[in-house]
């Protein structure tokens, strides 16, 4: 399975999708003029059409199984526990299973050659991370996207609460959470829950929709007196940019790189150095779909100061697996960095770091 190409899904007569959610469109675009069919294991979606393709369910793929079909599967979550079913439970090749893909996707993460040339800071960061289990995910993760395998998406087990790796780096009671891509709340509700309403969180989400709804949330729960909600993105930097898009579009995925979409909207674009200059910040959550190595930069007094554990995704590009903890240990190279992700979400690499020299 070296290095498959997404012309070799394209080889395939048949394509079966597999999770249709609210990933699935960005997918279905790349295939939708090859002879495709729709599974998902949620029953309450089965029979439903969508562009007149009809949902089944997951028993029905032993009825199309032969040596011509290829499944993809259209979901960010459970990739591997799904991969695994398909295998183990319906009698699917490993060789005809892919991970998730989009034009995102075949841009910037599936790039073997860019791997190839980097193996060596990619072999050197593995060598510094904080245990074996990082370690092992870490060059899964790696090698899953060398061969969009996602059997290689081997959960690692420390993985277990949101924004949390293992005894390591947890949030507290008391923390100052600075929630970078907060969308419309949902992880500061988490954070709200988790520690009993005792934390202060400054939500930031620069796309406008998602920041009503983030306010709105705050309002209806009451949040005011913890949670602050910011309009703005964070980088390297202090400037304004715009933010393009189409309607319709998923408001999670919405980024600054994406140039091509019909709407647009200006926005500002703050450090977290000038935002939280003087505050007292012990958690840094960063989900800014591609930005988090300029926003790390532009949190190089925070971090340098106040020392706080970090959760950074590192899933967006192909480049992020070896250059943000590059970016976190050139500002700090006291950390310790984990490696892991979010639970049943083996495909997204994220980075928990924490300086316990302090």
């Amino acid at each position: 399975m070296e290095n498959r190409e997404f012309k070799q899904m394209l080889q395939y007569k048949r394509l079966l999708l597999y999770g249709i959610g609210n990933q699935f469109k960005e997918c279905y675009r790349l295939f939708k003029e090859k002879e495709i069919m729709l599974f998902d294991s949620d029953p309450q979606k089965w029979g439903e059409k969508i562009n007149n393709l009809i949902i089944y369910p997951p028993e029905e793929i032993k009825r199309y199984i032969d040596s011509e079909t290829g499944i993809v599967i259209t979901s960010i979550n459970k990739q591997y526990e799904i991969a695994k079913m398909l295998v183990e439970k319906y009698g699917v090749l490993s060789d005809d299973i892919f991970m998730y893909t989009s034009n995102w996707y075949e841009a910037k993460v599936y790039k073997n050659s860019v791997i190839q040339k980097n193996w060596d800071r990619i072999i050197s960061c593995s060598e510094k991370f904080a245990d074996v289990a990082s370690r092992q995910y870490y060059m899964n993760a790696i090698m899953a996207r060398r061969q969009r395998n996602p059997l290689l998406l081997t959960p690692n087990p420390k993985c277990l609460a949101l924004g949390e790796y293992g005894d390591n780096v947890c949030l507290k009671q008391g923390d100052f959470i600075v929630d970078c891509g907060a969308y419309t709340g949902d992880t500061a509700e988490m954070y709200m829950r988790r520690l009993n309403g005792n934390c202060t969180i400054y939500a930031i989400e620069p796309y406008g929709e998602n920041y009503k709804l983030l306010e709105k949330r705050i309002k209806k729960e009451f949040w005011q007196d913890k949670v602050r909600a910011f309009n703005c993105a964070v980088g390297g930097e202090r400037t304004k940019t715009v933010i393009t898009y189409n309607e319709g579009d998923f408001g999670m995925a919405i980024n600054l790189s994406n140039k091509s979409g019909r709407e647009n909207q200006e926005i500002a674009v703050e450090t977290l150095d000038y935002l939280f200059e003087g505050q007292d910040i012990s958690y840094i959550k960063m989900d800014i779909e591609g930005e988090e190595k300029g926003a790390l930069k532009g949190a190089r007094k925070i971090i340098c100061e106040n020392h706080p554990r970090l959760m950074i995704s590192g899933y967006h590009k192909i480049e992020d697996f070896w250059e943000i903890p590059e970016t976190i240990w050139s500002i700090n190279s006291n950390y310790k960095i984990y490696v892991g992700h979010a639970p049943g979400v083996s495909t997204e690499v994220e980075f928990y770091c924490i300086d316990e020299h302090m």
